[in-house]
């Protein structure tokens, strides 16, 4: 018995990209695999609360969000790129003193 599948085009999976990293306090965040909607930029301390929560539509793929962290104290911070308020991706920044 034979079986079948349909075929769907894969769809590129979102990522996010921060730099500088380390930090010492100005950002740039770069998200990719959109296609054109928004997202939320989302930045927690180790115990896991949340410092800032931006949201970000770009008009075009290339477009960039410039983050101000600075008043935030030097240390370990986990960003997150959320998409229809679901998580897609984290990983870590360092945030230094100046």
């Amino acid at each position: 018995m034979a079986s079948y599948r349909s075929a769907q085009a894969a769809t590129p999976t979102p990522t996010i990209t921060v730099f500088p990293n380390p930090s010492r306090g100005q950002l740039t965040v770069q998200a990719a695999g959109l296609s054109g909607q928004g997202y939320k930029f989302r930045l927690a301390n180790v115990l896991g609360r949340e410092v800032r929560l931006l949201s970000f539509r770009p008009e075009q793929a290339s477009e960039a969000l410039a983050v101000d962290l600075n008043g935030l104290p030097a240390g370990l911070y986990f960003y997150s790129l959320l998409v229809n308020d679901k998580i897609v991706s984290t990983k870590r920044l360092t945030l230094q003193a100046d």
